[in-house]
């Protein structure tokens, strides 16, 4: 969508231009569509969108099992830590995770500060913030034991287990995502110019393999599945989000504030040109 062009001109009670701009400014859009190529295709952002939300995914994944084991008491023997070097080369495949999580020792970013040369005495490195954007995060999943991680295709992750087997997948078409009105001006308290919003689907599926069953005992070390399905919805959702802050009526307040203030400025307006003029003085001879 693009802006074509706006209209101030408003009109007094008997239809007459009176070129005042106090009233709401229109302005009006196009919708344009346009051929694409395949040389034109955007093919890099889309691979960059897929696979910022494959990281998002990868790091909620290390988050939740881990907190999921660490709140229960649990045999270690029956959970397994997948890391770096543990995981398919088909998964550091994916550019962010492959640069996030290279050893700091690795990132020349980090080198020239000299922070590969002084680790913490106590304790492990799992995660560096800097002022200058760098980032670094250890890649590290707790999991049920036996379960292996896969990249079948870009926008694609597997799960698999003996048990079970956990699918995500990221599908982009390159369209793009209607906020709700004042949302980006009072909430992103940026201009909707200044925004470019998605529309990105993510379907997720598990499944129990047949022999599974055959085992009585274990399961709690599968019961965070049920869990994490909701712990990404409220994280993934731009829905749920708005369903959680209350927008609707966050919003509904925010436009019956906006017309009382335009009624309170239109009184004001009407007080000032109906109040009676001063006589002129008279001169003095």
């Amino acid at each position: 969508m693009f802006p074509e062009s706006t209209n101030t001109e408003t009109h007094n009670e008997d239809g007459e231009n009176n070129g005042s701009d106090q009233e709401d400014e229109v302005r009006y859009y196009s919708i344009v569509k346009m051929e694409i190529g395949k040389d034109d295709d955007p093919v890099s952002n889309q691979k960059i969108l897929t696979e910022a939300i494959e990281f998002c995914f990868l790091d909620y994944l290390s988050l939740h099992p881990s907190e999921y084991f660490d709140q229960r008491e649990h045999d270690a023997k029956k959970v397994c830590i997948l890391e770096r070097d543990s995981i398919p080369h088909m998964v550091l495949a994916n550019r962010i995770l492959s640069l996030l999580t290279t050893p700091i020792e690795d990132r020349q970013i980090f080198i020239k500060s000299g922070m590969n040369k002084n680790p913490p005495k106590d304790g492990e490195i799992h995660a560096i913030y800097g002022s200058n954007g760098a980032v670094y995060e250890k890649f590290h999943l707790s999991l049920p034991i036996d379960t292996t991680i896969s990249r079948p295709t870009p926008g694609h992750l597997v799960l698999d287990n003996p048990r079970f087997q956990l699918n995500l997948q990221v599908s982009y078409r390159g369209f793009t995502k209607n906020l709700p009105s004042y949302f980006s001006d009072l909430y992103l308290s940026d201009s909707i110019e200044n925004i470019d919003a998605r529309l990105v689907h993510i379907f997720i599926s598990a499944n129990l393999h047949p022999l599974s069953f055959i085992h009585l005992n274990g399961w709690e070390y599968y019961q965070w599945i049920d869990s994490f399905f909701e712990y990404l919805k409220n994280r993934a959702s731009f829905e749920e989000f708005l369903d959680r802050i209350d927008w609707k009526s966050v919003s509904t307040r925010i436009r019956a504030e906006i017309i009382r203030q335009r009624r309170i400025n239109r009184i004001k307006e009407k007080e000032e040109v109906e109040a009676p003029q001063p006589a002129p003085s008279e001169a003095i001879h």
